[in-house]
């Protein structure tokens, strides 16, 4: 039952024998007030729609970039697939097998393909083996150098992963390191990830042995490799930041470095 006051006015209808269209020509032509059918906008999820502001990443140097293996070279030169987006964020993972027990480092990344490089941490998970994640901006371009502390290297692997959907002012929220000393695998954990953000997972052995990234339905490996001077590495990459995620091998000494994405 319609309240007082309440009840709808009937909607106007077109003269008989002339059509939406013809009447509109005539209302415009006489500087008069159309008749139009009422518009509905219905409001509806779709994967359109729920999928805006979700973090997602790309591999630039594809799915299995080769090792540099060149002795005493405190560098690393690479040159990407694709440009880099300029205006992105852009996040740089190393894999490094060195000669140098416990001392080397990251010194820099200067390149055509970023700016503003800042590093995230970094992880040497045994004398030998170290993983460094360093973020930067994309500036258009397809060079990219990493410059060392140290120059005997056995073999290093660079990864850049170009983001998307994240909030580019402060893009990490926390980058919790794990080691694991003769084990089959290893787990990597985020304190309360927050909805939304997304994780990219970095994992490293010493060894010439392929590593079984996370399993579950959002995880997807974007760049993996291993060579025979024993470095081997994953980079897997979930649209939703996991508690917990486990990467797997034959049995070696491991490292990890997990980074929440903040979304936009």
């Amino acid at each position: 039952m319609e309240e007082p006051g309440t009840a709808d006015a009937p909607i106007a209808q077109p003269p008989a024998g002339v059509d939406r269209r013809t009447l509109i020509k005539r209302a415009a032509a006489a500087g008069a007030v159309a008749w139009t059918a009422p518009l509905i906008v219905e409001s509806f999820a779709c994967p359109a729609a729920a999928a805006s502001g979700v973090v997602t990443a790309v591999s630039l140097v594809g799915s299995a970039p080769s090792p540099d293996a060149t002795d005493n070279s405190t560098s690393t030169s690479i040159t990407l697939g694709s440009a880099t987006t300029s205006g992105k964020t852009e996040l740089i993972l190393v894999a490094r097998h060195s000669k140098d027990k416990n001392n080397d480092a990251v010194s820099s990344i200067t390149g055509t393909a970023i700016s503003s490089p800042v590093a995230i941490t970094s992880n040497n998970y045994k004398d030998n083996g170290y993983l460094f994640a360093w973020r930067a901006t994309g500036a258009g371009g397809t060079g990219l150098t990493v410059n060392f502390a140290k120059g005997n290297a056995k073999s290093t692997y660079i990864v850049v992963l170009e983001l998307t959907g994240n909030d580019t002012t402060t893009p990490i929220v926390q980058s919790p390191t794990n080691t694991a000393t003769g084990a089959t695998s290893i787990s990597a954990t985020l304190a309360s990830p927050g909805a939304g953000n997304a994780e990219a997972l970095l994992v490293g052995i010493l060894a010439n042995s392929a590593i079984t990234g996370p399993s579950g339905s959002g995880w997807a490996t974007l760049a993996a490799n291993n060579d025979a001077n024993n470095n081997s590495f994953d980079v897997s990459f979930d649209s939703t930041a996991q508690t917990t995620a486990s990467a797997t091998f034959a049995k070696n000494d491991a490292g990890t470095i997990a980074l929440e994405i903040k979304h936009a």
